[in-house]
């Protein structure tokens, strides 16, 4: 994979949270050791150790999206509540 694949595909997957100056090192890393998976991944875990031992680290995950089945439930209240107005069973 090329260096500018990676970054776009790694600006995609972390959207607004992708910060290019914090991630170069890493990718330059990865580039630098590519063709060796072992080297890749020691490379990595390194940085990952240094990382986690920054003072002011700040690590943001960002919220799941709502399931379909809440979704779904929510729908059906909503068409309940609809169907109840129709019917003058409720007000409001």
């Amino acid at each position: 994979i090329s260096l500018p694949i990676a970054e776009t595909q790694l600006q995609q997957l972390l959207g607004e949270s992708y910060v290019d100056e914090h991630w170069q090192t890493v990718l330059m890393t990865v580039m630098n050791t590519e063709g060796d998976a072992v080297q890749a991944m020691a490379a990595v875990n390194k940085l990952a150790t240094a990382a986690t031992h920054q003072t002011g680290l700040m690590i943001k995950i960002p919220a799941s999206h709502q399931s379909l089945q809440l979704t779904a439930a929510e729908e059906e209240l909503k068409d309940s509540v609809k169907t109840l107005q129709e019917c003058k069973h409720i007000f409001g």
